[in-house]
């Protein structure tokens, strides 16, 4: 598909969750880990069979960055808690 725009970007699921959990209004930590919200990330890009513009809305967001990274369990994690990192 062609890439995001960043009107797309903006108006992307992805982002708003982004916005919720590790956004602006998201003070540094205080935000809540939720697995919940990896596994649907995960669900989202597997489902569109990581497409190009969803893995670049993910990465305009600072998911790996904001939230992943800080609350990553290193021993134990399950494959949709690891695969944004290799992504």
């Amino acid at each position: 598909g062609a890439l995001p725009t960043m009107r797309d970007v903006e108006q992307d699921e992805l982002t708003k969750l982004a916005e919720k959990h590790w956004g602006k209004e998201v003070k540094e930590g205080e935000g809540v880990f939720d697995a919940g919200v990896v596994k649907e990330i995960y669900d989202k890009m597997s489902g569109s069979g990581f497409a190009l513009n969803r893995i670049m809305t993910l990465e305009y967001s600072q998911f790996l960055e904001k939230y992943l990274w800080p609350h990553f369990p290193a021993e134990g994690a399950a494959e949709p808690a690891t695969l944004p990192h290799v992504l």
